[in-house]
């Protein structure tokens, strides 16, 4: 059996047994999904998570685009003569690069810095952005502190709700001097890091950058660390609302598994995800599709899916009604 013929009899046999409907997924579901958000933020609020799809909207590169404009950008400060560039130029693996230039060169956030705006335009429209900082905006309206998790290291939703007049109501946590004395009615907490546009390179070194290979085992290995503890509470006392996340992080996915197993109530979390697009057959969309379901589910996470990314504000319109 050629493996299209493999493919079209797994087709066959999901849609055979109902585990495949055609079209995939009912409006029902989003519906009863958006109900269920509005019930909760109405009643004790949820956390929003916010994942790169956040931040692309806006040029932000994605991790691997980041780490090649990285490299490329360190080799541009390092002379012929000097073995950093031998090293960058040589065919060790991009993630060896990172962790070397890492330990040898104490400008590397600065590096990061400049990579991570490079492109960045204050005039060009971010739809969920602009959406978030309406929904977190008009949330005030309920006195109690919002939570937001966002895995990205810039500072653009920081700069939406300065903009909208929030500035003295807003808390970055990036570190554990910020996490301890974080007192603003709106906390923003980057577990990855926080790289904001300006600030010197004294100020960038207090936040904790997870970027790196060693930065990735160490967060991986403890739980005792505020960045682990504050999505741990997140993932188990209140429902996460997941945007423009991918679900591709390992320790965010042992970090939910690890959620389920304390939290008796299995809470179930919910993620707005746009369908897929990849293939120009409708089937292998319904099946990438149906995957992405399943496997989320085993993680806890109902997906709220949508067709194309501007259905995101008036989804969160309708969870303040």
């Amino acid at each position: 059996m050629t493996e299209d013929e493999e493919y079209e009899f797994l087709i066959r046999r999901l849609q055979t047994f109902r585990i495949l409907p055609h079209p995939f997924a009912a409006s029902d579901s989003a519906i009863l999904l958006a109900g269920r958000l509005r019930k909760e933020w109405n009643g004790s609020g949820i956390t929003l998570v916010l994942g790169a799809g956040v931040s692309q909207e806006s040029d932000v590169p994605d991790w691997p685009s980041l780490v090649s404009q990285l490299i490329t950008a360190a080799l541009e400060k390092f002379d012929a003569s000097d073995l950093t560039k031998h090293l960058l130029e040589s065919d060790l693996t991009e993630i060896r690069k990172i962790r070397f230039l890492e330990s040898h060169s104490r400008a590397f956030r600065l590096y990061i810095r400049d990579c991570l705006y490079e492109k960045i335009r204050d005039d060009k429209i971010n739809i969920s952005l602009d959406a978030l900082a309406k929904f977190i905006k008009n949330g005030r309206a309920i006195p109690r502190t919002q939570t937001i998790i966002t895995y990205n290291f810039d500072d653009l939703l920081e700069k939406r709700l300065q903009a909208a007049g929030l500035h003295d109501e807003i808390s970055s946590i990036y570190s554990e001097r910020t996490y301890r004395d974080a007192s603003g009615s709106i906390q923003i907490y980057h577990p990855h890091g926080y790289i904001p546009q300006e600030g010197s390179l004294v100020e960038l070194l207090e936040s904790m950058i997870v970027f790196s290979e060693r930065q990735y085992h160490r967060e991986y290995f403890s739980q005792a660390l505020w960045n682990s503890a504050v999505q741990v509470k997140a993932f188990t006392s209140s429902t996460c609302l997941f945007i423009g996340f991918s679900f591709s992080d390992a320790n965010v996915r042992r970090l939910l598994d690890f959620a389920r197993t304390v939290d008796t109530a299995q809470k179930t979390h919910i993620a707005i995800i746009r369908r897929s697009k990849k293939s120009s057959d409708a089937q292998t969309n319904n099946l990438t599709d149906y995957l992405t379901e399943r496997d989320l589910e085993s993680l806890g996470v109902a997906v709220l899916w949508i067709r194309e990314y501007e259905e995101i504000p008036q989804i969160l319109d309708s969870i303040q009604i």
